[in-house]
């Protein structure tokens, strides 16, 4: 018997926190896609983002509510998985979870970067295999001296 269920659909967001596209998410046997956008649709430019990474990428600040003895931090995870995984792990009611991001394959830009406040601290959360290693440099990259970056994950 096959294993096979669905997350999603995940929303698509540009660095201007304007939903652009969706994304669906299949665990299934081998053989069929794992993650397809709409027809006729990309990635490209486009992250998956919690209510707080929107606000960020909307605005480009800290947000007016935010506690300002709080560090702000935001993980930026690998796929849809690992994206609901980190952005479920928190109640609605916690006032400053971090901000969740999630990327695939050419979603992160430097423009999305620009949205990232100095004052946050990202903890990049990528796989630590060439995928994964080769995101996180690109990030960190467009990262570099505007925040503090941390690498999260297992070896």
């Amino acid at each position: 018997t096959g294993f096979n269920w669905e997350l999603g659909p995940f929303e698509m967001f540009d660095a201007a926190g304007v939903l652009r596209s969706v994304r669906a998410r299949r665990i299934a046997d081998a053989g069929s896609p794992k993650a397809l956008p709409p027809a006729g649709h990309r990635v490209s430019g486009l992250v998956m983002a919690c209510a707080l990474g929107r606000q960020l990428l909307t605005e480009g600040k800290l947000p007016d509510f935010w506690p300002a003895a709080t560090p702000l931090k935001i993980v930026i995870a690998e796929g849809e998985p690992d994206f609901f995984a980190w952005a479920t792990r928190w109640s609605d009611a916690e006032l400053t979870a971090p901000a969740v991001m999630g990327i695939v394959a050419g979603s992160w830009t430097p423009e999305i970067a620009e949205r990232i406040p100095r004052e946050a601290t990202v903890i990049i959360w990528t796989h630590h295999d060439a995928a994964g290693e080769k995101y996180c440099a690109t990030i960190a990259a467009t990262l570099k001296g505007r925040c503090t970056v941390l690498r999260g994950g297992y070896r």
